[in-house]
């Protein structure tokens, strides 16, 4: 089994997943930078085989990782989350605007692909962060600004809180106001995060 980092062949103990992970996790650390994608015989890895490698010898006659740059990779994480906020504020203002109709049923589409958009914010900041190691719970001047995390947490919960009461008055206009103010906020903090990381 030939095992792969990027162009590099590296040597593995014995032709498993589980040997080719350890060899690539290694090289990794010793370069600096971060596994993205396992690929086996041209083809992703299941992730149930990353999480649990199966003991098949030989897993696959290629093992393929490609790997990235830390600060590089979080950099474009962080710039691509804030450009699909553009997005999820027509999404959310849309699911506003069904709402003031009665409208309940697209208005709720809408909302859940705001509140998946949001999700995938928060990953990235916290994956990110952590990756980095920026602090999450301080101010602006010492990494990601903590007020304003707890500040769309807050607002998140209003919005569950609201929708578990169907009080779509009040739904429509923490989607319309608190959290359309969020999208400028969070895509300014992610952008300065990302400037921060491109200087460093």
């Amino acid at each position: 089994m030939k095992v792969f980092l990027d162009d590099a062949e590296l040597t593995v103990k014995d032709p498993t997943l589980a040997s080719a992970l350890a060899a690539g996790t290694t090289a990794c650390t010793e370069r600096g930078r971060i596994i993205i994608e396992v690929w086996a015989d041209g083809a992703p890895a299941p992730d149930e085989h990353l999480t649990s490698p199966p003991a098949t010898k030989p897993y696959a006659d290629e093992v393929r990782f490609i790997s990235a740059e830390p600060k590089s990779l979080v950099r474009t994480v962080l710039l691509d989350v804030s450009d699909a906020l553009t997005s999820t504020r027509d999404t959310q203002r849309k699911a506003a605007d069904l709402l003031q109709t009665g409208e309940t049923g697209p208005a709720l589409q809408n909302l859940g692909e705001s509140l998946q958009t949001w999700e995938t914010v928060r990953r990235a900041v916290d994956e990110g962060c952590a990756l980095l190691d920026i602090p999450t719970d301080g101010d602006a001047a010492t990494g990601l600004d903590g007020a304003l995390v707890n500040d769309l947490a807050d607002k998140l919960s209003a919005i569950r809180d609201a929708l578990g009461r169907e009080d779509w008055s009040l739904l429509g206009d923490l989607l319309a106001y608190d959290l359309d103010e969020h999208v400028d906020r969070w895509q300014t903090e992610l952008r300065r995060l990302a400037d921060g990381i491109a200087s460093t």
